[in-house]
C-alpha cells in the first residue's frame, strides 16, 4: 500500500489576519516546522507567535529569500527606458532590465531541494522526501510571484503575454510538485485579491497569484484552502465564505475556526490509525492460514 502523505494547505488573508503566526501551531502538534521566507522579516512574526503560544523553539527552522530591491543603476535604466520609448516598444523588448542577474528564484529551489537553517546553520535535504513528522511552510505565495517575474522581466517597466505566461508557468509548476510530492505537510500562505470568477463573471476573493488564469487554479492542488481573518476578537480561519471558493477535508465547514494547524495533524494521525486497522485485519487471516498449515505439517511429521 502506498504512504498516505501529509495533508496540504493554503491559508490565504490580507495583511495582518495572522498566516504566518499560525505557523507556529505546527510545533504545539510536535511537528518539525521548517518555514521558507520570500518576503522579508517573516521570522519576526514567527519568532513572536512561538514565544506567544509557548511553542518549543527547537522544532523550528527558517531560511529567506527575498527580490532584491532595484539598484540605482537599474532604476535609471528603468527610467530612461519609459522616457524614450512608448508601452508596446517597451513590451517587445526582447530581454529585461538586469534580467540576467536575477537568480533569487534559482536559490529558492536549491533551498527546497536542500533545506538550510538560519538558525542552527544545518541543512535538512530535499523537502519531498521529508515524511509527516515534519511540515515545509512556503511564507508567502506574493513573494513568490515577486521572484518569478523577476526572474521573467527583471526591472523591465511591462511585458507582454508571453512573458506573463512564462512567469506564471514557473509558479504553478513549482507549487504543483510542492503540493504533490510532499509527504510531510506542506503550506502555502498568500495575499488575496478581487478578481472576476472566469465562469460567472462575479468578483471572488482568491489568491493573490500571478494573473488571472492561475489564481483559481490553486485551490485544486490543496486539500484544504482556508481564509484568515482578523477581528477585535482575535484571529480566526474559515472553510465556508460566501465570498470565496474554499476547501476543506481535514477541517470541519465552519466561518470562524480557531487557527490551529493541531487540528490537521489530529485528522491526519485519524486516519493513518484507519488504515493500520484495514492493515492488521488483512494480515490476519493470512497469520491463521500460515499457522494452520505449520500444524499440519507438524503432525504429518
Amino acid at each position: 500500500m502506498e504512504p498516505l502523505y501529509a495533508p496540504s494547505s493554503l491559508i490565504i488573508g490580507p495583511a495582518g489576519a495572522g498566516k504566518t503566526s499560525s505557523l507556529a501551531t505546527y510545533g504545539l502538534a510536535g511537528i518539525e516546522t521548517f518555514v521558507l521566507f520570500t518576503e522579508p522579516r517573516g521570522e519576526e512574526s514567527l519568532l513572536d507567535a512561538i514565544k506567544r503560544l509557548k511553542a518549543p523553539l527547537e522544532l523550528f527552522h527558517w531560511h529567506t529569500v527575498t527580490s532584491p530591491p532595484a539598484g540605482w543603476a537599474s532604476l535609471k535604466k528603468m527610467v530612461a527606458t519609459v522616457r524614450v520609448m512608448d508601452f508596446e516598444s517597451i513590451s517587445k523588448l526582447k530581454s529585461g532590465i538586469e534580467k540576467t542577474s536575477m537568480r533569487q528564484l534559482e536559490d529558492l529551489l536549491d533551498s527546497i531541494e536542500n533545506f538550510p537553517d538560519d538558525r542552527t546553520g544545518q541543512k535538512f535535504g530535499d523537502v519531498t522526501t521529508w515524511d509527516d513528522r515534519r511540515a515545509f511552510c512556503l511564507d508567502s505565495l506574493t513573494g513568490l510571484n515577486e521572484l518569478a517575474w523577476l526572474t521573467t522581466v527583471g526591472y523591465k517597466p511591462t511585458a507582454h503575454e508571453g512573458e506573463w505566461g512564462m512567469a506564471m508557468n514557473m509558479e504553478e509548476q513549482l507549487i504543483h510538485k510542492l503540493a504533490s510530492d510532499c509527504q510531510c505537510y506542506f503550506t502555502l500562505t498568500g495575499h488575496i485579491d478581487r478578481e472576476p470568477d472566469p465562469i460567472t463573471g462575479a468578483s471572488r476573493v482568491m489568491p493573490s497569484a500571478l494573473g488571472r488564469k492561475l489564481a483559481p487554479k490553486l485551490a485544486r492542488k490543496f486539500g484544504e484552502v482556508v481564509r484568515a481573518r482578523r477581528s477585535t476578537d482575535g484571529f480566526w480561519w474559515a472553510t465556508s465564505d460566501t465570498e470565496a471558493d474554499l476547501k476543506n477535508r481535514s477541517l470541519p465547514v465552519s466561518a470562524q475556526l480557531h487557527p490551529s494547524f493541531g487540528q490537521i495533524v489530529a485528522a491526519h494521525k485519524e486516519r493513518k490509525n484507519q488504515l493500520l486497522h484495514l492493515q492488521e485485519q488483512k494480515a490476519a487471516p493470512a497469520a491463521q492460514t500460515a499457522a494452520s498449515a505449520a500444524i499440519t505439517n507438524l503432525m504429518k511429521a
